[in-house]
């Protein structure tokens, strides 16, 4: 959700993360028990709000009349990151990555 927030202010520089890495340690340290009575409901929606930015369905759309199979592998790796978690979505994309380039 980091990565969300820094792409949509613009932020251009690496200092803009350890500026960021530094308030959350704040935050963690001293606002902890402010956030442990936040339901999780609420912090997923955050994420989930700040990842939406992440998601481009019009580059996808591109790739889908560029070439076909790279879609199908944008496809499975995102169905797969979602129901198995982005080690298994990383490891899948190169996989399939591979395949495409022996192929």
């Amino acid at each position: 959700s980091r990565t969300a927030v820094n792409g949509s202010m613009g932020v251009k520089t690496p200092m803009t993360s350890l500026m960021m890495s530094i308030v959350v340690m704040i935050t963690v340290s001293f606002g902890a028990d402010l956030l442990h009575h936040l339901p999780n409901a609420l912090l997923g929606s955050i994420v989930i709000t700040a990842a939406m930015s992440l998601v481009d369905i019009n580059t996808a759309i591109k790739m889908y009349g560029v070439h076909h199979v790279d879609f199908l592998q944008l496809i499975v790796a995102s169905v797969v990151t979602i129901f198995l978690g982005p080690v298994y979505g990383i490891l899948v994309s190169l996989g399939l990555s591979l395949c495409v380039i022996i192929y």
